[in-house]
């Protein structure tokens, strides 16, 4: 069944994450957090450096020679034609790390993968008196009405994973990185009923006044479970350019969903539960980086996410999981001649992605936009970066979504200490 009307609320609560891509599947996939790496193109493989690490590749986490704190927090603002603001700020990542050995460096992570808070109104459904079945006012005979629907969505999907980075030789690393993928989603459908009368020309009048208004209320909860693993390799050819890959897969998704219903006011029964699985997601990605300069260079990346499959539909709009294809380019530029002895060097940032959505190979939203940002590295190789992306989704199949425009802030601190350090095997 189609939504006729949407307005979105948003609650600005911990891990949340909004906009027209959270009404398919089990949510809005948050597919960065590191804002290094956000600022040249949206990219997942590299940073504006080749002697620090990025936090979403793996096989990078060798160069740091420290114990490490890294976390992100992003600030995410849209609009659209029928939409004025939306705003959200959430955690997008925190991970803990040591070197084992001068080659080897463990990660701990943290980080959301999937979520909604979303809020959908139905408009008006008229229910004629011959179809309705409810008599308001006692006289005997059924009387018409109005439904409307309240669709309330929270929650989403979480990954927590570990990571081994190795670095093989001088030309060569290689990551891997286990997680699992944990959470819940709760999707409350409200069902509001209206008396209505009829004027003489036909026109309706509300009664709720008179006869107030009936609600019932469904509360779905679904639990979600799977593995996930992800490797990646780099590759220095040509002295000055690294090539890089990398490819990541999640076993089924298992699912438990538990169905509530109101059976009188404001009580909720158990109504059924039922467990089953989906086909887990496929995660790929290629890229090349090249120095043209010691201080200069750029980045050329695509990536390609297939996401969740079943005949099963866990989405209330019956909308599957997007399917996404991404090309990214950014340059860089990075000053390191500075006289202040904190500052290690500044690093300046600009790229430009186009995103495609697809279900089935057929085009549902466009994504084109624009990052850029500034990294500084200090002390004792502590950074902070912070990146903008702005963007325009064209193609949305909701009307409400329509050009919608988008803002994304992030900030990235990564803090060094001397709690462990590398020695020789």
């Amino acid at each position: 069944m189609r939504i006729l009307y949407l307005i979105i609320l948003l609650f600005n609560i911990l891990l949340s994450q909004t906009s027209s891509l959270a009404l398919y599947g089990v949510g809005e996939k948050i597919y960065s957090f590191d804002a290094n790496s956000i600022s040249i193109g949206d990219s997942k493989l590299f940073t504006s450096s080749n002697n620090t690490f990025t936090l979403s590749a793996p096989s990078t986490y060798h160069r740091n020679e420290q114990a490490n704190l890294s976390m992100s927090i992003g600030f995410n603002k849209i609009t659209s034609e029928e939409i004025d603001q939306l705003s959200s700020n959430n955690f997008n990542y925190i991970s803990f790390g040591f070197p084992i050995n001068s080659n080897h460096y463990f990660m701990l992570s943290m980080n959301p993968k999937f979520r909604n808070d979303i809020i959908l109104y139905t408009g008006f459904n008229p229910i004629p008196a011959n179809n309705s079945g409810i008599d308001f006012d006692g006289d005997g005979e059924d009387d018409p009405l109005e439904l409307r629907n309240v669709y309330d969505l929270s929650g989403g999907i979480s990954e927590v994973s570990s990571s081994l980075s190795s670095k093989i030789n001088n030309t060569m690393s290689f990551g891997f990185k286990a997680g699992k993928l944990f959470g819940t989603s709760t999707i409350i459908d409200s069902l509001f009923i209206h008396a209505i009368g009829l004027n003489p020309d036909g026109s309706t009048v509300n009664l709720d006044d008179i006869y107030g208004v009936n609600s019932q209320i469904t509360v779905n909860k679904y639990n979600y479970s799977s593995f996930t693993y992800q490797i990646d390799m780099r590759f220095e050819i040509l002295k000055k350019n690294i090539l890089a890959f990398y490819f990541g897969q999640s076993d089924f998704l298992d699912i438990n969903v538990e169905s509530l219903k109101s059976t009188t006011l404001n009580t909720l029964d158990l109504d059924y539960e039922k467990k089953y699985k989906i086909k887990g997601y496929t995660d790929f990605g290629i890229g090349l980086q090249s120095n043209v300069y010691d201080n200069f260079g750029y980045i050329l990346e695509f990536q390609k996410y297939d996401g969740f499959s079943s005949l099963e539909n866990v989405n209330l709009l019956q909308n599957p999981d997007l399917d996404m294809r991404s090309y990214n380019i950014g340059a860089f530029m990075v000053y390191d001649d500075i006289s202040n002895s904190k500052i290690n060097s500044i690093n300046l940032n600009l790229g430009l992605y186009d995103k495609l959505f697809k279900i089935n190979n057929r085009l549902i939203d466009n994504d084109l936009g624009i990052t850029f940002g500034i990294g500084i590295n200090y002390l004792n190789h502590n950074s902070l970066a912070i990146s903008l992306a702005a963007g325009k989704r064209y193609s949305s199949e909701y009307s409400e979504f329509k050009n919608e425009k988008y803002y994304k802030l992030t900030l990235s601190f990564i803090s060094n200490t001397m709690w462990f350090i590398k020695e020789g095997d």
